[in-house]
Formats: C-alpha cells, structure tokens, sequence
C-alpha cells in the first residue's frame, strides 16, 4: 500500500474524463466546531462532460489539522453506479 505523509493542504486527488460519483472513506474525523464526526466522504454530483471540453479533478483537502489522521484512505469512482476504480493509501505523519 502506498504511504502518503500528511501535511496542511495536502490535495489528495485523481483527474477524469467521464462522469462520475466519488466517495472517500478515511479513519474517524470529528470537526471540533460541529462536533461532527464522519468517516466518509461522498459526492454524488454528476457533470455532464459532453457540454464541456474539460475534465473533472476528484480531490480532497486536508486543510485542518484535526483531518490529518493516520490511518487507511480510499477513494472509489463510480460510473453508472458501477464501482469503476479504488485507491487505497496510509496516511503518516
């Protein structure tokens, strides 16, 4: 598995060509101001790339420390609600 260190702003991130939905899974994160915790990430926003002659960046940002955590990431496209690519990776300090 590929060991990813983790710093503030860290872009965690794939470029693609076709529609898709994205869904990251990550170790537990609670967001001190909200006292939310979450351990995944989906966005299920669809562009329709046949009007536009760009691609998309599927990303996600570590901008708080309190998203800085070690441990297993992934991250999973979807295409026609078809699992089409996974990535996992370990985030180390």
């Amino acid at each position: 598995m590929l060991d990813v260190k983790s710093k503030e702003s860290l872009n965690l991130g794939l470029q693609n060509f076709m529609p898709i939905k994205e869904r990251w899974t990550h170790p537990q994160l609670t967001n001190p101001q909200t006292n939310i915790t979450s351990s995944s990430f989906k966005d299920w926003d669809e562009i329709d790339f046949q009007n536009t002659n760009s691609s998309y960046y599927t990303s996600y940002e570590l901008t708080h420390q309190w998203e800085m955590q070690p441990g297993q990431w992934t991250v999973e496209l979807f295409c026609d609600d078809n699992l089409i690519f996974t990535q996992s990776f370990e985030l180390v300090n």
